[in-house]
């Protein structure tokens, strides 16, 4: 925890970017592809009520995913705004829920 706090005021900015993008865009690729193969294998397997299932529960999945998207982005404006003003307790205080 203490490297990623120091990473994070110190490094350039570019850099953190590039080290938090990489694993968000793996995280979605991987949930792409298993969304496409449980729609091949619940398809197959279990017919049109388990896809209307998964079709069903997809909304639900998105509601959530944006509500944790919404918190997180306002947490990490929060942190960038407390880094700006030189508040650097205040903004390690936002890492913890």
């Amino acid at each position: 925890m203490e490297t990623l706090q120091q990473d994070l005021m110190n490094k350039p900015v570019k850099k953190i970017f590039f080290h938090f993008l990489f694993p968000a865009v793996f995280g979605m690729l991987l949930m792409s592809v298993h969304m496409l193969l449980y729609g091949i294998f619940v398809g197959h397997g279990v017919g049109e009520i388990g896809l209307a299932g998964g079709n069903l529960a997809s909304p639900i999945f998105t509601a959530i995913l944006a509500i944790s998207l919404w918190i997180g982005i306002g947490g990490a404006t929060y942190f960038s705004t407390a880094v700006g003003e030189g508040a650097i307790e205040k903004a390690l205080s936002s890492l913890i829920i």
